[in-house]
């Protein structure tokens, strides 16, 4: 495999109470073998002292400002926005930025791959959101709220971010000035404000990159060649109560942790009812005319 320049990095964006889990990401990463690439964690409270491993380099970031001012709710607080200061201050070092979320099960070992990957000139690379999956042309609230046409829409918990790009227009200002005018249509937090400034500016990539579990597709991830699951509901390895979540994410998430699986911990309490079963039957159907689109998972679509 091609060996990674050390002008790209991994980068996960965490405060010091939720430290645990953008390691989890990291130390998954390094047990696939990826070592030669750099893994950041931005943080604006937490220091080297409070990492419990040596996956990951924490990188200081400044969150003053216009972050306090934008909406949050009980589940996302103001730390979901951390990632956007994280990118301004990767993007002085690094040429591409592969931004990942502190919830996803890294299954693959292409990751390396992503670094290599055409852009073909979009300043970001991303994975359509699960709900535009089988309804491509379902409109998203934030479109709908200002009046904008359709368009492709991206889940932002996998980005791949051209450093320069980001720089050299300022993005970081940009964002500011969309979340200083549109703050009525951020329905879905950071999510949305990076919708509304990459708005048909993007590369479409294969969702084997970003693979958003739910119950609807949670059977039938291994029918692909998927790289990362993205965990991205309310339920995660770690919750009391597994749901859906399969027991090799629960297996794997004990292993980092060193805590030791119950037997009756890891029964999921969706995946063996009837309805889920044949849901997951006819999304599979939706999903394979989703991922043919693509050539191959390193090769994206151009959003216009």
């Amino acid at each position: 495999m091609k060996q990674v320049s050390s002008n790209n990095c991994i980068l996960l964006a965490s405060n010091a109470a939720y430290l645990e889990y953008a390691e989890y990401v990291a130390w998954q990463i390094r047990d696939a073998g990826l070592h030669d690439v750099t893994i950041l964690i931005a943080s604006a409270d937490a220091t080297h002292a409070n990492l419990r491993g040596d996956f990951a380099e924490i990188l200081p970031i400044d969150v003053s400002g216009f972050i306090d001012k934008l909406p949050q709710n009980k589940r996302l607080k103001q730390y979901t926005y951390w990632r956007l200061p994280a990118f301004a201050e990767a993007a002085k070092k690094f040429v591409k930025i592969l931004y990942l979320d502190t919830d996803f099960h890294v299954f693959g070992t292409d990751l390396m791959k992503l670094f290599d990957l055409d852009m073909k000139g979009a300043p970001l690379a991303a994975v359509r959101d699960v709900h535009q999956s089988v309804r491509p042309d379902r409109l998203p609230n934030e479109f709908k709220i200002l009046g904008w046409d359709n368009a492709p829409y991206f889940n932002a918990g996998m980005l791949l971010i051209d450093g320069a790009q980001f720089r050299e227009q300022n993005m970081l200002s940009v964002l500011e000035t969309f979340a200083r005018d549109y703050p009525h249509a951020l329905t879905a937090h950071d999510q949305s404000l990076l919708n509304l400034a990459y708005y048909k500016n993007w590369l479409e990539l294969s969702p084997v990159w970003n693979w958003q579990l739910s119950p609807r597709n949670c059977r039938i991830y291994s029918s692909f060649d998927v790289e990362l699951v993205h965990l991205a509901g309310e339920i995660k390895p770690w919750s009391e109560t597994p749901g859906y979540i399969d027991e090799e994410f629960i297996l794997k998430y004990r292993s980092f942790s060193k805590i030791q699986l119950d037997e009756h911990d890891a029964k999921t309490s969706i995946g063996s009812t009837l309805k889920n079963i044949l849901k997951n039957k006819w999304y599979l159907k939706k999903y394979k005319n989703w991922v043919d689109r693509f050539a191959s998972k390193l090769d994206g679509i151009l959003v216009e």
